[in-house]
């Protein structure tokens, strides 16, 4: 009897799952598994700050270079499941999940409907949670796809040439690793359109909102200083203590009673499980952040042939004493474990109970520059962004063989580069 082995959602841990699996039972004809998602395509999500920003070159072209260009940025941040599973005993479901029947061990989707399933790996990712701040979800942008990405490229470009006001303000709400990535290198494709548009760089301001006491607050203190003083350099201001109440379009009002006028508002908040998980029955939930709950082996609560991994799973680190990140080292050790552990399961073998390896941060501070703390050790500068570009390029070499990948690479290299 085939037994079937469901994977929702090929992001970082879903697809490092159904490829690790596949490898291990790639002489086995009695397992199937199964990789189900909406898109065609895998989102390398550590580039799309680089998407959302990326500077087409020196004047404006026709329309056609700048659909060209888009479909660049797509190619080297999107990358299209069936090549990458090619000649791989896994079989991609190109459908939406719309709910899930944990005691009857069935999927169900849009399209195709019911799906039976002895073992089920849910890493469907997050979205945005707004904290309750009223008009936060209407009138911000965010940045979890490449239409997100791409969208955020045209409004600002659109809030420079439209030069509204003498001075414009381009504010990002939240300083962990996104918000600051993608404020700091709004600050440099700002530069690079007030040239084209004739605008006094002065007279732009790119600022970041946190509520807390610092940005990064995830990080060690002294990464948390190299990144102010990077900041500082580009020009990009930090306020921080300043937690938001209300949004309206182009405007911000927070809880002391001040407002911020602002031509364009991204939010980088957090995150929260997708909103419908809550409709499942038997599903364990945390309260707060929406997201499922597991046990030391990453299966849900209550079900032991479901198991949930990346930011849809909220995994507490017992040696940090706080849950593990949402970051995709997290959900490639996560899925790593779910390999071993259902390939443990299927043979009748022990379980291991997952620990999370945390190696550190590298997030990027605008043109080849990043800030790095990296097992135990931080820097700052064009060698942290060397470091980065060359996990990027180790991530890439995980999905295709060495001589494409690193194609890939460097078309992605050569496209953001041009923002520097």
């Amino acid at each position: 009897m085939v037994k079937k082995i469901i994977i929702l959602g090929a992001g970082f841990g879903g697809l490092r799952t159904a490829l690790g699996l596949a490898k291990k039972f790639s002489d086995h004809q009695q397992y199937e598994i199964i990789l189900i998602d909406k898109n065609s395509y895998h989102t390398y999500t550590p580039s799309l700050y680089e998407v959302a920003t990326a500077y087409r070159g020196r004047a404006l072209k026709n329309v056609s270079a700048e659909v060209e260009f888009e479909e660049e940025l797509a190619g080297s941040s999107c990358f299209v499941i069936s090549e990458i599973i090619a000649a791989k005993n896994i079989h991609f479901l190109h459908d939406e999940v719309t709910d899930i029947h944990l005691a009857e061990k069935r999927v169900v989707t849009k399209n195709v409907g019911e799906v039976d399933f002895d073992y089920l790996v849910v890493a469907l990712g997050s979205e945005a949670t707004y904290f309750g701040v009223q008009g936060a979800q209407q009138c911000c942008s965010t940045l979890k796809t490449l239409t997100d990405a791409l969208n955020i490229r045209d409004e600002i470009e659109a809030v420079l040439a439209q030069k509204r006001r003498k001075t414009t303000r381009l504010v990002t709400v939240g300083g962990g690793l996104s918000g600051v990535e993608v404020a700091a290198e709004m600050a440099k494709y700002a530069k690079h359109l007030a040239k084209n548009y004739a605008i006094d760089g002065q007279n732009i301001n790119i600022e970041i909102i946190e509520a807390g006491p610092s940005i990064l607050s995830s990080t060690p203190n002294i990464m948390q200083k190299h990144m102010e003083r990077r900041l500082n350099k580009l020009g990009v201001g930090i306020l921080t203590n300043r937690r938001v109440q209300k949004i309206e379009p182009r405007k911000l009002y927070f809880e002391d009673g001040s407002v911020l006028e602002a031509d364009f508002i991204f939010w980088a908040g957090g995150i929260r499980g997708p909103k419908w998980l809550g409709n499942i029955e038997g599903m364990a939930l945390d309260e707060k952040s929406g997201r499922i709950l597991i046990d030391r082996f990453l299966r849900v609560r209550g079900y032991d042939t479901v198991f949930a991994i990346g930011d849809v799973a909220l995994f507490l680190d017992e040696e940090r004493g706080a849950p593990v990140p949402a970051t995709a080292w997290a959900a490639e050790q996560q899925a790593d474990a779910v390999i071993y552990n259902i390939s443990a399961a299927l043979r009748g073998g022990k379980l291991r109970a997952y620990r999370a390896k945390f190696p550190g941060f590298v997030s990027a501070a605008g043109g080849k520059y990043a800030v790095a703390h990296l097992f135990g050790f931080t820097f700052a500068g064009p060698h942290a962004w060397l470091i980065k570009r060359v996990i990027d390029l180790k991530y890439i070499w995980s999905l295709y063989p060495k001589w494409k990948g690193f194609k890939i690479w460097w078309g992605e290299l050569r496209l953001f580069v041009g923002n520097d």
